[in-house]
Order: structure tokens, then sequence, then C-alpha cells
């Protein structure tokens, strides 16, 4: 706005009216309110500093004054007079007159300290159930995939001829049923997991162990 008449915009500290007006510089070099320019008063909007960096305006248009030493003395007058003896000397006998509110206090403090340790306990114990519920959940649907080939697959283990039967053909033989489980196993490591293993889930844990997946479908 003050460049419209040829001058800078300057901030008015020597007249405690105009700390909030915007002004500007006269040609001989002298801050004034922008009314002596325009014919009325325009204010700094809200938030404006004012008083030399010192204050701020507010939405009336006047300069709150911020002094941060008067603040930090007026915090450090009532920690002083919160710790001085007289308190303390006051403080003492409200205890001794009161006690039974602070027993009340101590007492709800200390309960709360027990029901946050019994939940926390609870929510702890929740989750440790569900997750072993989950594993036997697993470990159930693991034994049903794998209860039929137990059956054949303990039969063809204690046969002393297992070498010579023709594995590969019958659908329902051990070999095969492993095959399904472990697409990528060779011929040679079914067999041998089949002699070197007393159940279904030792030969499964034994070509797990050498590095096959498992077929999940």
């Amino acid at each position: 706005m003050c460049a419209l008449y040829g001058t800078n915009e300057c901030e008015c500290h020597q007249n405690s009216d105009e700390l909030c007006h915007v002004c500007c510089n006269t040609s001989r070099g002298v801050c004034t309110s922008a009314q002596h320019f325009v014919g009325r008063v325009i204010l700094k909007s809200p938030g404006s500093t004012c008083k030399l960096h010192r204050g701020y305006c507010d939405s009336f248009g006047v300069c709150i004054t911020v002094d941060s030493d008067d603040e930090l003395d007026k915090l450090k007058d009532a920690f002083k007079r919160f710790f001085s003896k007289a308190a303390m000397s006051d403080l003492w006998s409200w205890i001794k007159e009161q006690w039974y509110y602070v027993l009340v206090i101590f007492g709800g403090i200390c309960l709360l300290v027990v029901l946050l340790k019994v939940n926390s306990g609870g929510r702890t114990s929740l989750l440790s159930l569900a997750r072993r519920a989950i594993g036997q959940r697993n470990q159930h649907a693991g034994s049903v995939r794998t209860h039929q080939l137990s059956v054949e697959f303990n039969d063809a283990a204690g046969s002393s001829g297992i070498g010579n039967r023709n594995l590969g053909e019958a659908d329902e033989s051990p070999e095969y049923r492993l095959q399904l489980l472990f697409p990528d196993a060779t011929s040679l490591d079914l067999l041998r997991a089949i002699r070197h293993s007393t159940s279904e889930q030792a030969a499964i844990n034994r070509l797990l162990a050498q590095g096959y997946e498992m077929n999940e479908c």
C-alpha cells in the first residue's frame, strides 16, 4: 500500500496507539500511520509483529507484548512459593489432618497398577492360546492329508521286498503318494525316504530336510 505513494512500509513504535497500524515513511523519513496518506486507519493483520518485534497484534488492533523473561520469572516465583518452608509445612499439616485421603489415593494407585498388570498378563495368555490353537489346527490338517499315506507306507516299509515292487505303477503306493506331495523329488530319494523311515511323517521330514518343497495343493 505504501508503494502507491512512493514510500516504504515501516513499523510504528513511538505512539502506542499506532503500534498495530500499517505505517509508511514520509518524505522526511518519519514512520507514521498510513491514515495520514489515505485518511483512514489500516490495521495490520492479526499475528503481525509490533513494538520492535516484542509483541504481536490481535484481531482488535491491540499490540500484545510478550516478555519471555517476565514469564520465566513468574514461573520461578511459583515454584519457589510451592516449595517454600511455609508451603511444605501447610502440606504436612493437611496430610496429618486428612490422612485417610492419602491412604485412599495410594490404595487407588496400587489397585490401578495391579489391574494393568493383570490385563497385560491376560492379553499375553490369550495370544499364546491363539498361537497354540493355530498350530494344532495346522498339525491336524497335515495329519488328515497324510493319513492314507501312513497306512500304506507302514505296510511298504515293513516289507523286505519293497525294492522289487512296482511302486510307480500303483496309484495308491507310498512312492506315488510322496510323489504327489513332492513332485520335484527324484524316484531314488523317494525310495530312500521310504526305506529309512518308520512313518510317513518321518519320510516327509526327511524330504523336507533334503530341500524339497511340499506341494500344498
